[in-house]
């Protein structure tokens, strides 16, 4: 019997040539669901499907690929979408996309600011697209009495934060608790006669010496994540020159917490030198932001997971020995204190709202979670 000789393993490029198949096999059926997803929103009259279906597009934007026609459909939807009241939930869910090089929507952008269903997220639309552009739109409806209070609000909290403003460091954070009283209107006529200056402050923010010299890794892990956080304040607008940023504690605020926990070495120079004040963190694919606590924050991060404000009682189930640093869309991150040695300690993470905490590291420090997770944005 003739025995065959057995085949030729496939050459590198034939191993290619299969790869790119399969991926362009891939991303055509990634394209047919994407369009049938965006399809089945344009048709659903029902309201939970309608918003069921809005998150489920806002999910998928997070792929570079599926961006744009998410996004396109999301403002269309706000545009002439059958739900009229999920018309503003597409177009919020829209602005996080949405960036500079968006220019082709500005037209149905400022056609959303016109409608009084999408005025208020039309604001924050349109400066994510054009930026300094719409500063005189924003003004002039800011100015105009016949609007709206809190759009009229959200128009100048807007302008506030993407020109580095002051005049509004103390209102309350939602525009639409405001009064008529509140809004900065001399202000804003005096600006506008300057020609829109924009002011930057973030220069000015008092930050512990070791942030620009850095001398051990702790120190270039914070170095690293502030310049990451100075990038979000440029393009986030934040009101305040302080807030989002890394500075050094209140040594009392420190005390506090190391009276009531044993923290890794590590940890606590952190806090002393960078605590974060009202940190959020935009991560890569990832639709919520990383809220990393601070200081003065790290005590009432507790509530919900190791106690309970309402009832002023300690919640069994949590681990005592879990101390919740950060959470991302209610899943908290912890440092285990059982676990610590050299200095520092793992950090884990659990998904919420599946009737037990089921935890999973990933970090084997805090460092590390610095170093990897943190500041990979």
């Amino acid at each position: 019997m003739n025995q065959h000789p057995p085949p030729h393993p496939p050459t590198l490029a034939a191993r290619r040539r299969g790869d790119n198949l399969q991926n362009m096999k891939r991303l055509k059926h990634s394209v047919a669901n994407l369009d049938l997803e965006i399809q089945q929103l344009n048709q659903q009259r029902d309201g939970l499907k309608v918003y069921k279906q809005i998150q489920k597009l806002t999910k998928k934007a997070t792929a570079s690929s599926a961006r744009l026609p998410v996004v396109k459909a999301l403002l269309d939807y706000a545009d002439k979408g059958s739900s009229v009241p999920h018309r503003s939930i597409a177009l919020s869910d829209a602005v996080p996309f949405l960036d500079s090089s968006d220019t082709a929507f500005e037209s149905i952008l400022y056609r959303l600011m016109e409608r009084p269903e999408t005025t208020y997220w039309s604001m924050d639309a349109l400066m994510k697209v054009l930026g300094r552009d719409c500063y005189p739109v924003l003004a002039k409806f800011a100015l105009n009495g016949r609007n709206k209070l809190d759009n009229r609000a959200k128009a100048i909290e807007v302008l506030c934060q993407h020109a580095h403003l002051p005049w509004i460091e103390k209102l309350p954070d939602d525009p639409g608790e405001w009064l008529s009283k509140d809004l900065p209107l001399k202000e804003l006529r005096e600006w506008i006669k300057q020609g829109y200056p924009a002011k930057s402050n973030i220069s000015k923010v008092k930050c512990h010496p070791d942030l620009l010299r850095p001398k051990t890794e702790l120190d270039r892990a914070a170095q690293a994540l502030e310049r990451v956080l100075a990038s979000q304040l440029a393009q986030q607008r934040e009101r305040s020159p302080t807030r989002g940023r890394l500075l050094p504690s209140d040594p009392k605020t420190i005390d506090t917490i190391l009276g009531r926990w044993k923290l890794p070495a590590i940890y606590v120079r952190f806090l002393k030198k960078y605590s974060p004040n009202s940190v959020l963190i935009s991560l890569k694919r990832q639709v919520e932001d990383l809220q990393l606590f601070g200081a003065a924050e790290l005590e009432e991060a507790q509530h919900g997971y190791s106690f309970n404000p309402i009832k002023n009682e300690v919640i069994a189930i949590w681990p005592k020995h879990y101390v919740v640093i950060a959470e991302m869309a209610g899943d908290p991150f912890v440092l285990d204190l059982s676990a610590a040695k050299k200095g520092d300690a793992p950090v884990l993470t659990a998904k919420h709202g599946l009737g037990s905490w089921k935890f999973r590291k990933v970090a084997d420090t805090f460092l590390e979670f610095l170093q990897k997770k943190v500041t990979q944005v």
